[in-house]
């Protein structure tokens, strides 16, 4: 009798120390008014992060084995100054936390369009290959999800355009996803900068397959002196339907190429990786030459 109470005292002992600690961190993103809707939430440089929802709140579980208290957390939003915070600070923290971003009133650089020729013209990848795809999926077992997570490429382009649209093919088993689209300034290699034009471009993808469209003309996009640029969509919610199986995906066409860069993260503050694909996606613009 002993001896069993002795081996499963050793057994539970040995459960519990294959128990990983954990950090469980609820909160909310807000400015001085109103909730920040999809705020990203991302550990610097790891694949650790997530995305608040439209009313600004978020839930992030943290594995402790996988960071030091050296480690922070980075809080962003388009429009709004972003804020790090030591991922220590919320160690031991139970209860939900309010994070409060500023406004960032920096003035966009005004751009005018002098009397030149205009020209619509496509650039990007137009054509789908059927034999090789992106994947980008949910997994009901991750607390958030795939959310933050980032694909795109690096697309060529004129050096003065206006943009009309962003226009990308996708297979997809969702109800709705509902993405943001980025655009990344090159001048350093390996280092995309983010182009903030001053308004987030968040878009939804409620079709099984198809290109979809994202007009751009409202927001007056002007991009000059470029070569190159990065454009990415960003993953923020996504919703299956009913009778969904367990693991659903959506997916990009892809062509592989030695002569294209992708653009990769897993969450909003992860390292970059630069697959050598070209995706099914391209933008409209109106091109001005001299």
């Amino acid at each position: 009798m002993n001896l069993n109470i002795n081996i499963l005292f050793t057994y539970l002992m040995l459960l519990c120390g294959n128990i990983t600690a954990q950090t469980l961190i609820k909160g909310v993103v807000v400015s001085s008014i109103e909730p920040i809707p999809y705020a990203t939430i991302g550990l610097k440089g790891k694949d650790i992060g997530t995305v608040a929802n439209e009313k600004g709140a978020f839930v992030l579980n943290l594995k402790d084995e996988n960071l030091s208290v050296k480690d922070e957390l980075l809080i962003s939003s388009v429009g709004f100054i972003s804020k790090v915070i030591k991922y220590k600070e919320f160690i031991g923290i139970h209860s939900p936390v309010t994070i409060t971003l500023n406004k960032n009133n920096i003035a966009l650089t005004e751009i005018t369009v002098k009397p030149k020729k205009k020209k619509e013209k496509k650039f990007g990848k137009t054509g789908v290959p059927k034999f090789t795809s992106a994947v980008m999926f949910t997994r009901y077992e991750l607390v958030d999800d795939a959310l933050g997570r980032e694909i795109g490429g690096v697309i060529k382009i004129d050096k003065d355009i206006k943009l009309k649209d962003f226009n990308i093919y996708v297979w997809n088993q969702f109800k709705n996803i509902k993405f943001r689209l980025k655009f990344y300034d090159l001048t350093e290699e390996d280092t995309p900068v983010l182009i903030s034009f001053g308004d987030d471009i968040i878009f939804d993808v409620n079709i099984k397959n198809g290109w979809v469209k994202v007009n751009l003309q409202s927001y007056n996009i002007f991009i000059e002196g470029k070569k190159r640029i990065g454009v990415t969509i960003q993953w923020l919610k996504s919703e299956s339907f009913a009778d969904a199986n367990k693991n659903i995906f959506l997916t990009i066409p892809a062509a592989i190429s030695p002569f294209s860069k992708g653009l990769l993260r897993e969450k909003s503050e992860a390292l970059w990786t630069f697959p050598k694909i070209n995706l099914s996606m391209y933008l409209t613009a109106d091109s001005y030459s001299d």
